[in-house]
């Protein structure tokens, strides 16, 4: 029966025998004969019992074949080995349904990876703590397409470089719920991988919190970090994005300590961006279009003088900050422009002149305002102050 095939959904329980819960015993051999077994059954879960389970050779898992503890603080499996505690059968052809959950995975020996998972897909990884591991806590690669849509909650990294690996390629699609890094030099690196999400996830006493790279253009598109915690990032490095990583959106997120260093493209942020950048940045990419990339629009009425957008600088403290700062690349076109109706009033232009509409009826006395006009009915340039009076500055001759 093929993986892809399997009946996943009412798995069969697989004991594993003469597995000793103690620290002397090496049980590599009871644990793989049962991994074993459930494959050989067309998949199942094989169920281990608590206390500490120490083993020295890399278990491997077929597809539909599930490890269970009876909860990380409870089931405590400790690789003595120096490699890869956990991998998947046949790295580099893909595999589904894999799970491990309910267990403390550490290291005792010199593993280099918790989880290495190459090549799994559509897989399930609950209510872990992997500890101690010299390269990776969790690793996700393979071709492109071929480890995608795995699940990822309540797993915690903790003493690794490296807490979650995805990539170098193809890990696209794989969601981290309520996650955490613990004392892992990065919390996550991201790496040539599409669409990955971080949703309250916490990151804490590391160097790097979240980094994201991509080789090429659209590798490493359109992560998604929302409602996270970054705490105690000592390079104050909390979300660090390369030149070609594109449409990266952040929400939400509370950074105790760090920036967000931002070289790629198109990040929206919704976000305590850090102290020196913004706390709100949306970027469109959209084609250029005569409605505007970005449209806020009341469709009730404003009433007497009632506001449709508010921006407050509420800070009384000293200095001499910019309520509204616009900006452009460009040394043509405008920085602001009011229009009515499809008739432009006045204009900002980017090349410092300000423009007002040639020509229009003489306003209306506004009580405190002087305004500026061309009338039209002479083409003279006028003042009109605010009782009334009004003053030609210049005559159109």
């Amino acid at each position: 029966m093929s993986n892809a095939t399997k009946n996943v959904t009412k798995l069969a329980t697989f004991f594993a025998a003469n597995v000793r819960a103690d620290d002397s015993t090496d049980n590599s051999v009871a644990l793989q004969a049962a991994l074993n077994a459930a494959n050989a059954a067309g998949g199942g879960v094989v169920t281990l019992p608590p206390g500490n389970i120490r083993y020295a050779t890399t278990l491997t898992l077929d597809g539909g074949v599930h490890l269970e503890g009876q909860g990380a603080q409870n089931t405590v499996l400790k690789y003595s080995g120096a490699a890869q505690a956990i991998v998947q059968s046949t790295p580099g052809t893909r595999i589904y349904g894999v799970g491990v959950r309910s267990l403390k995975l550490q290291d005792i020996g010199t593993g280099t990876y918790g989880l290495d998972l190459n090549s799994v897909s559509s897989s399930t990884f609950d209510d872990l703590l992997i500890d101690g591991f010299s390269v990776n806590a969790v690793r996700l690669q393979g071709a492109n397409g071929f480890c995608v849509y795995n699940r990822f909650t309540n797993v915690t990294a903790q003493n690794c470089t490296t807490g979650f690996q995805l990539g170098a390629a193809g890990s696209n699609s794989n969601s981290f719920i309520a996650c955490r890094s613990n004392v892992c030099t990065t919390g996550w690196n991201i790496l040539d991988s599409n669409q990955t999400q971080l949703i309250g996830c916490q990151i804490e006493s590391g160097t790097t919190g979240v980094r994201i790279t991509s080789s090429a253009s659209a590798l490493a598109d359109r992560t998604t970090i929302i409602g996270c915690r970054f705490e105690n990032i000592s390079a104050g490095n909390v979300v660090i994005m390369s030149t070609n990583v594109r449409e990266t959106f952040l929400m939400g997120n509370h950074h105790v300590t760090g920036e967000v260093v931002d070289a790629g493209l198109r990040t929206q942020a919704i976000d305590m961006f850090g102290t020196t950048g913004p706390n709100l940045k949306l970027v469109s990419a959209a084609a250029a279009a005569a409605t505007g990339a970005f449209e806020f629009e009341r469709t009730v009425s404003g009433g007497a003088s009632l506001p449709a957008l508010v921006v407050r600088d509420s800070n009384t403290g000293a200095g001499t900050p910019v309520t509204i700062q616009a900006e452009t690349g460009r040394s043509t076109g405008s920085f602001f422009k009011g229009v009515r109706g499809g008739t432009a009033y006045f204009e900002a232009y980017a090349n410092g002149a300000l423009g007002i509409a040639d020509g229009i009826t003489a306003p209306g006395t506004v009580a405190g305002m002087a305004q500026l006009y061309v009338d039209t009915a002479d083409g003279d340039l006028k003042v009109k102050f605010g009782d009334g009076t009004v003053k030609t500055i210049v005559v159109d001759t």
